[in-house]
């Protein structure tokens, strides 16, 4: 795995608070199940297949634009500083 589970548990956390303040809690839990496995999954893949020391930043949107998320790690022999931020669009 390209991140840490601690790095990994983080983003989780951070993902389902903002959109559950964004959605409220039962719909925010609904996109989270989705979006977290998927949105992780595809930033691991972007991430891995970047040059050592390069700077990965993806930015997704939520299916009805209500949210949208950036990541950004740097690729490294453990990757390190992943940083999230989601924003109510």
């Amino acid at each position: 795995m390209t991140f840490s589970e601690e790095d990994i548990e983080e983003v989780k956390l951070r993902l389902t608070a903002s959109l559950m303040d964004i959605y409220g809690a039962e719909e925010g839990l609904k996109n989270c199940a989705v979006l977290v496995p998927a949105i992780l999954k595809d930033f691991s893949s972007m991430v891995e297949r970047a040059k050592a020391g390069e700077t990965v930043t993806e930015t997704y949107r939520t299916e009805d634009g209500a949210a949208e998320i950036t990541l950004q790690a740097v690729k490294g022999s453990i990757t390190t500083g992943l940083q999230m931020d989601v924003r109510r669009r």
